[in-house]
């Protein structure tokens, strides 16, 4: 007997989905860790390589079935590796944080030291939180910032030769600065120590040419998410080098997963060729701009804006050292305020924070995910002042006002769709379906080809179009 289907139910995903769809194209979206992934890329996330089990490395699959699948991981591969200049690259970690335990399993044992920057000066959870699987696993020391709230170098190299670490690890969660990776592989060099590079927040930057390869400035690893600034689906990877590169071949799979999300990898190809346009350098120059054309508006409305600007996509916003109407407020304050009003920002920790993280002095902003939406510098005066009368305002009528001009500057800045600004077009269904599973039958009703703006560097580029109607 079968499975009866029941219309009913559909109906009520679709309606979710739109709801979805409503709810983020009605707020100004903030988020540092969060962006808008290519249209294309929930497309493929979609597709027929759901229906795939890919168990193990390309070179040596577990299970059998993956043949019509392997190229485009490999192709993948290929595409991270001339990104990020490694000569080794897995893209099956499920996650930033498991590409991390990648790089920790492949070159540490439990109870290695390894040095981080503390959560408090922007630090992420697994660079050795105490609550964290990292920091229960490994013995971890932490380097903060200075007074300034830049890295101050020659604490790095003080503690790691007092700790003497097997690890050093560069990247942070909230640093809006650019780290000197030649410099933290000095340290690591006078120690013996590995150098890893967790570029979660950075991925799009180093890829467009906006901010200082690691790998180049002489990381032994790279980890990244695809989705920050990559603009691809959920995900991980994971880039290595020379002998660190075999000490990781086998560390996903049998160390960390099992079989990846192979549907996840066909998205994550399509994010990073789009990595290698022109178009993507400038979107990425775009939002550095827009980053910073934020964080000096914000520091003329009294908010300290911590070390003083931004090289990056990120703005951090210590409230406490802000004017004196707004150093009360918490950074949880703050996020609930702007939500209020349809502004989605993060509360987060700041340097020597005196507030919990569920509670925090500051708050992150990001401007990838506007930028997506057509942001630009000259936008960024008015994106300033709905933060601040958010942070500020309590009159009822007076927020009710603010929130008709939240959406009326979302409702002028949509989200993208195929064609749009900063949306490469891709090809159609019956493309992709034609080029991974030759002879199956695709109907004439799923649309006809459509070509990139621009050809990729990448001699067999999978996601050309390739045919007429």
């Amino acid at each position: 007997m079968g499975i009866e289907t029941s219309f009913d139910s559909i109906q009520t995903v679709e309606d979710r989905v739109r709801g979805i769809k409503e709810s983020l194209g009605s707020e100004l979206r903030l988020i540092a860790s969060a962006n808008y992934a290519y249209p294309e890329v929930v497309e493929a996330i979609g597709g027929l390589a759901t229906n795939v089990y890919a168990e193990g490395s390309v070179a040596m699959r577990y299970v059998g079935g993956s043949e019509g699948y392997d190229k485009v991981e490999l192709e993948t591969i290929e595409h991270a590796k001339w990104l990020f200049g490694g000569d080794y690259a897995t893209v099956q970690p499920l996650s930033g944080a498991l590409a991390n335990y990648v790089v920790f399993q492949a070159l540490l044992n439990p109870g290695d030291r390894v040095l981080a920057m503390d959560l408090n000066a922007g630090g992420h959870l697994t660079h050795g939180a105490p609550f964290n699987l990292s920091g229960k696993t490994y013995d971890f020391a932490h380097y903060g910032v200075g007074v300034d709230g830049y890295i101050d170098y020659d604490q790095v190299a003080d503690i790691a030769k007092e700790v003497k670490p097997k690890l050093i690890i560069a990247g942070s969660s909230s640093y809006p600065r650019i780290i000197d990776v030649a410099a933290m592989k000095e340290i690591a060099e006078a120690h013996g120590s590995y150098l890893h590079f967790d570029a979660a927040h950075y991925a799009g930057l180093i890829a467009a040419g906006h901010y200082p390869s690691p790998m180049q400035n002489g990381a032994d690893t790279v980890s990244f998410s695809t989705y920050k600034t990559i603009r691809g689906p959920r995900g991980g990877c994971v880039v290595g080098t020379g002998d660190v590169a075999k000490r990781l071949e086998r560390t996903v799979f049998p160390g960390i997963q099992s079989g990846p999300n192979e549907a996840s990898i066909c998205g994550i190809g399509v994010a990073l060729e789009r990595s290698r346009t022109e178009e993507y350098r400038e979107y990425i120059g775009a939002t550095i701009d827009n980053a910073r054309a934020t964080a000096a508006a914000l520091a003329e409305r009294g908010y300290h804006v911590v070390t003083g600007g931004t090289d990056t996509h990120i703005v951090l916003i210590d409230l406490s050292k802000s004017d004196e109407a707004v150093q009360a407020v918490t950074g949880k304050d703050a996020e609930q305020k702007c939500a209020e009003v349809g502004v989605t920002v993060n509360k987060n920790l700041v340097d020597k924070d005196g507030r919990s993280a569920q509670v925090t002095s500051g708050i992150r902003l990001g401007l990838q995910a506007m930028t997506v939406r057509g942001m630009t510098s000259g936008d960024a005066e008015a994106i300033a002042g709905l933060v601040d009368g958010a942070i500020r305002e309590t009159h009822g009528g007076r927020r009710q006002r603010l929130a008709a001009q939240v959406l009326a500057f979302c409702q002028t800045h949509p989200i993208p769709t195929t064609g749009d600004h900063f949306s490469l077009r891709a090809p159609t269904i019956r493309d992709l379906v034609s080029h991974y599973y030759p002879g199956v039958h695709v109907p004439d009703n799923c649309g006809s080809p459509v070509y990139l703006k621009q050809e990729s560097k990448h001699p067999e580029g999978w996601l050309r179009a390739v045919s007429n109607n």
